[in-house]
């Protein structure tokens, strides 16, 4: 609620003013130097132009970074940019250059894959992929030359984890940059920072807004790294308006609440389809039969609110999607309402068949992103569904 925030502003408001000016002019000449000589030094506060800083989206940060490290001695800040992709890939065009080699977890966000896969290598960079919370995968594929590893932890769709503190190690032995794409964990189930991780990013248009309202990610990281950051934002223009920025700051003033009941509706929904005769599978990290339940249950306060299913064929999976009367069809997640998909058909829908078979997306796979319904009814709304299936 009150994290990263004064106890009384200029403006006397309880809320953050939503500043929509793009210049900021000085008072004198005198004053410009100084503000040009402080940023030479060591950045400054002072807003001048809107691509560089505008005090409604540093509120923003401010209270981001106030998530991810609040109660530790972190010396971090954060970056609000355009969309979650613009934070990920900004933060790679920052740590990589040609001849790298850059470490890609298998079940990343596929946007990101394909962005490293078909336009990273185009510019000299090496990328190699490794299966998602394996260790051995993951040391095998470092090498001499790797400069950065991003894993996406949980993932999409399976929410499969990857141990922490484990790939920091391989960070430090190998000298590469660590990246955790934790928009599924949230900072309110899992830190990434506090356990060795460099980079934490988010698409900040998730939980972290948690409306279905506007478009935004972040870049969490030590607090000189992010001073860099800043000049690759401002050179790409990856900024949001003050208007999305003041939206940020008031949907994370209910992120807690929110979160706890993502959880619990994802834990029980994943709990009463596990025992459901008609499902094959449930993949749900807070779940004991998930195979990464043990290193979810070490990183992660709660685990999110997304689970998996399998109906074994197309069919059925919708049929039981087109009955359900509360859930709606969509491919997002981390908003105020329930949505399904079927990953095949819309988030892998470019892939060959061979392509999903390799990395287990069937046609009777079923991706849930649970909402902040009334638990009792989200689990009759499935219910009613497959019994009809």
């Amino acid at each position: 609620m009150h994290g990263g925030e004064p106890r009384r502003r200029s403006s006397l408001s309880v809320t953050e003013p939503i500043v929509t000016g793009v210049m900021f002019p000085f008072a004198s000449t005198a004053e410009m130097a100084e503000f040009v000589e402080e940023r030479h030094r060591a950045g400054s506060e002072r807003p001048d132009y809107a691509r560089n800083t505008n005090p409604t989206r540093r509120a923003a940060e401010c209270k981001l970074t106030n998530l991810e490290a609040a109660g530790t001695d972190l010396d971090v800040d954060t970056i609000l940019t355009s969309s979650g992709m613009a934070a990920v890939n900004g933060l790679l065009l920052y740590v990589l250059k040609a001849g790298d080699h850059l470490v890609l977890s298998d079940s990343l966000y596929r946007v990101t894959c394909q962005f490293a896969c078909e336009l990273l290598t185009r510019f000299g960079v090496e990328v190699s992929l490794v299966e998602t919370g394996c260790p051995d995968a993951l040391e095998h594929a470092v090498r001499s030359d790797t400069t950065a590893i991003l894993v996406e932890s949980p993932s999409n769709p399976f929410n499969y984890c990857t141990d922490l503190e484990h790939l920091a190690r391989i960070g430090r032995r190998c000298d590469a940059v660590t990246i955790v794409d934790s928009t599924f964990a949230t900072p309110y189930n899992c830190k990434p920072l506090v356990h060795g991780i460099n980079f934490v990013v988010h698409s900040v248009t998730k939980y972290l807004a948690g409306h279905n309202d506007l478009m935004a990610g972040s870049i969490t990281g030590d607090l000189w790294e992010i001073a860099g950051l800043r000049g690759v934002q401002t050179q790409l223009g990856c900024v949001v308006d003050s208007h999305t920025a003041y939206s940020v700051i008031r949907g994370l003033k209910t992120f807690g609440l929110r979160m706890a009941r993502h959880n619990a509706n994802a834990q029980a929904l994943a709990e009463m389809l596990e025992c459901h005769p008609k499902v094959g599978r449930v993949w749900y990290a807070g779940l004991e039969s998930h195979p990464q339940h043990l290193t979810a249950a070490r990183f992660m306060e709660g685990f999110g609110g997304v689970v998996s299913f399998d109906l074994g064929n197309h069919e059925t999976a919708a049929a039981v999607n087109d009955r359900l009367q509360l859930a709606m069809l969509g491919g997002s997640l981390g908003a105020t309402e329930t949505l399904v998909h079927q990953p095949w058909l819309l988030s892998h829908f470019d892939q060959t068949a061979a392509e999903r078979k390799a990395i287990g997306i069937g046609k009777g796979l079923i991706r849930v992103a649970c909402g902040i319904e009334d638990t009792d009814d989200l689990l009759a709304d499935f219910r009613q569904a497959l019994d009809a299936a």
